[in-house]
């Protein structure tokens, strides 16, 4: 059977099994839920690696971090890292032996003394291992769940990113912060697997309004990550406690309600598990699952099964005896070539000079827009004015955004991309000439014009 035959053969049963019913909605769910876990994930190191006001209190002859914290309070000074200014002049001195951080606001930074010295760019680097991890599991992650299956593979790094956040609150030094954040992004992969595994089990004709849905649920996490950020703005280890609860939520409805793709299954010659699952999900959907009949994927018989196609014979025909040989050699050659036939891999996107340029184009495409989003994401304390107002705004331009996808739809992929790609591209280029002015009391162009780039 070919790939094609193969292929309408499962997407028939999974018609029969119901494409867009119960079933489909529970892997929706999960979906939905695993992505509002990783907005929050993706979001918390702007609270967590967030700049403290501090003050060097050398001058200060006190024994007591209290008595250090408080003698600068009364004195009024508290120097901030975003506009680098201060009574006496610089920020940072080198002969400083010792740093106050003003109370209520907590990160890393104020954590492990991070805000001047050689080992400022430490919380920066942090960020850095979290989607360096990401990028390989990228790389990893997929020819793993081809091997394994989505459901294994998307487990296991749902246990990996579950251990790494639950143990961060208890990082000690912050290399052992910045190593824990390594495998939490190595971890991140298994939204996307199961993103997958939801998509090659749901009706085609539904997934663009649903990969939008699941988008804006995205950030939902997102908002969830500035709530807590907000309300345990005075210890970021609790920030992460907050969010490691509902990781323990998720292995046990991963657990119960996730089941391996079919159209994996099926792929992968393994028919019988496949028409289980596929009847499971008709039952689900109130379906007939004796309606299900996956055919599984054979070679080609290496003898004629068709008795009328074979050549007519005696014992003592030598001549008939030879036909049949011959026939039988070719059917036998015509095996071992399907049996060769080299599997799909990476390489394949570039094999003609069309696919390469689509397969290049996209990455150029991916690679821009997620350095614009995340970097404009993770900038948002040296927007002037306040910082939670001002990492809602940013966080609220997604969801129009989204919704505006709608216009691939009526003007097409390319021209809308290309019009999002121009405006971003022109309020970027204008982002440094923006700092100074201002409109109104509460606006300034900067934030604008931060908030149109990230639209």
């Amino acid at each position: 059977m070919s790939q094609s035959e193969q292929t309408d053969d499962f997407d028939t049963n999974l018609e029969a099994a119901g494409s867009f019913g119960r079933a489909q909605f529970i892997l929706i769910v999960l979906a939905g839920y695993v992505s509002a876990y990783a907005g929050w994930l993706g979001y918390i190191p702007v609270f967590a690696t967030r700049e403290v006001d501090f003050y060097c209190a050398d001058s200060f002859n006190m024994t007591s971090e209290k008595q250090y914290v408080q003698a600068a309070m009364d004195r009024g000074l508290f120097v901030s890292l975003s506009n680098n200014r201060t009574p006496y002049g610089d920020t940072c001195t080198e002969d400083c032996q010792k740093y106050v951080y003003k109370p209520g606001v907590s990160s890393v930074v104020s954590q492990f003394d991070l805000a001047c010295g050689a080992d400022k760019f430490l919380p920066s680097l942090s960020i850095s291992a979290f989607w360096t991890a990401h990028l390989i599991s990228c790389f990893i992650t997929g020819a793993l769940s081809d091997r394994f299956g989505r459901k294994k593979v998307s487990f296991t790094l749902l246990l990996c990113l579950t251990a790494a956040t639950s143990i961060t609150p208890f990082a000690t030094t912050i290399y052992m912060y910045i190593a824990l954040q390594f495998i939490s992004g190595f971890g991140t992969l298994n939204s996307g697997l199961d993103y997958v595994n939801m998509a090659e089990n749901i009706s085609k004709s539904k997934l663009s309004t649903i990969g939008i849905t699941i988008q804006v649920i995205y950030v939902i996490g997102e908002f969830l990550c500035i709530l807590f950020g907000y309300i345990l703005q005075d210890s970021w280890q609790l920030q992460f406690v907050a969010m490691a609860i509902p990781a323990y939520v998720y292995i046990v409805m991963h657990f119960i309600l996730m089941r391996e793709s079919a159209r994996w299954l099926h792929s992968q010659n393994k028919t019988e598990k496949a028409q289980i699952i596929l009847k499971r999900i008709a039952k689900i959907n109130k379906r007939d699952p004796s309606a299900i009949h996956l055919n599984p994927e054979k070679p080609p018989d290496v003898c004629c099964s068709d008795p009328l196609l074979q050549p007519e014979q005696n014992e003592n025909d030598s001549d008939s005896q030879l036909l049949v040989l011959n026939h039988d050699s070719r059917n036998l050659e015509s095996t071992m070539d399907h049996n060769k036939q080299p599997k799909p891999n990476i390489l394949d996107l570039f094999r003609t000079f069309h696919s390469a340029v689509l397969t290049l184009s996209s990455a150029a495409s991916w690679f821009s827009a997620s350095l614009v989003y995340y970097g404009l994401t993770y900038d948002v304390q040296n927007i002037k004015g306040n910082f939670y107002v001002n990492a809602i705004l940013l966080t609220l331009t997604e969801i129009p955004a989204w919704f505006g996808c709608v216009a691939l739809d009526v003007f097409g992929r390319k021209r809308s991309f290309i019009t999002a790609l121009f405006v971003c591209s022109i309020t970027c280029a204008i982002l440094p000439f923006t700092g100074t002015v201002s409109f109104y009391s509460r606006w300034n162009t900067n934030r604008v014009t931060k908030i149109v780039s990230k639209y």
